[in-house]
């Protein structure tokens, strides 16, 4: 009930907010995407089409994701989605690895990880477990940061230049992935999920021990970061399988051991 009465909210202010002039419609239609971004991110609803519990944010973003035709779990896999947010793949995987594998949900936001414990708790998903650490190339603590423009928590990044409208959010741990898959003891790891907003090298180079030994399936979210995650991948004997975006920009990539 409280989620219909919000979208008759929704769209009887979308009707306002088009017929007001010039910078009031400005202001009030970005009043409007902030209040959508914090309601959506922060509700969560029984999704049938993914057969579980998901914050409503992911499914209006998921489509212009990762094609999910590329995933191809199997029962008793074992992956990592590093950037989880609030576990939307992470929640997908665990209906079809099974009980027997598992995933590794890791994200340092502190208000998405909340969110994502919950969610684990509600979808009674066993075989997720969630880490509020950040992955890179060393060990350590790091900054994580909202950039300029964006609200909430929909998007936040490690911080990693100096930029004085930039709003620092926390201070984590940082870990190589490398480091995380041996501390858990894993014995294999068959996927990586990637959304790291342009750490995706970092995170690659801190993973040298998994890309040799496991040689996991690899979904990347590529942010105008294409020359340096492709020579990385040549360079561990990977190739793209496929591709979803616009090269040099964003987009998204699937890419598999020789």
């Amino acid at each position: 009930m409280r989620l219909y009465s919000w979208f008759v909210f929704w769209i009887a202010e979308g009707a306002w907010v088009r017929i007001l002039p010039g910078r009031l419609g400005r202001v009030a239609l970005t009043a409007r995407l902030k209040r959508f971004s914090r309601i959506a991110q922060r509700e969560k609803v029984y999704l049938k089409e993914f057969g579980g519990y998901h914050d409503l944010f992911f499914y209006f973003a998921h489509r212009g994701d990762f094609d999910m035709v590329w995933f191809q779990w199997r029962p008793g896999e074992i992956g990592l989605e590093i950037g989880a947010n609030r576990g939307g793949y992470s929640l997908l995987a665990s209906r079809l690895i099974g009980p027997q594998g598992l995933c590794i949900a890791i994200e340092p936001n502190p208000a998405a990880y909340l969110d994502l414990l919950e969610l684990i708790a509600l979808n009674k998903a066993s075989n997720v477990i969630a880490l509020p650490v950040a992955c890179g190339s060393h060990e350590g603590w790091v900054d994580i940061e909202q950039p300029p423009g964006e609200w909430e928590d929909v998007l936040v990044r490690v911080k990693t230049s100096e930029d004085p409208q930039a709003v620092t959010l926390s201070r984590v741990r940082l870990y190589r992935l490398s480091k995380i898959v041996e501390g858990l003891g894993l014995e294999r790891c068959d996927f990586v999920i990637m959304d790291v907003e342009g750490y995706e090298g970092e995170v690659l180079r801190g993973a040298d021990a998994v890309l040799r030994q496991f040689r996991p399936r690899l979904y990347i979210e590529i942010h105008d970061t294409w020359d340096e995650i492709e020579g990385i991948l040549r360079a561990y004997g990977y190739v793209v399988r496929a591709w979803k975006g616009s090269r040099p920009g964003r987009g998204h990539v699937w890419a598999v051991p020789e």
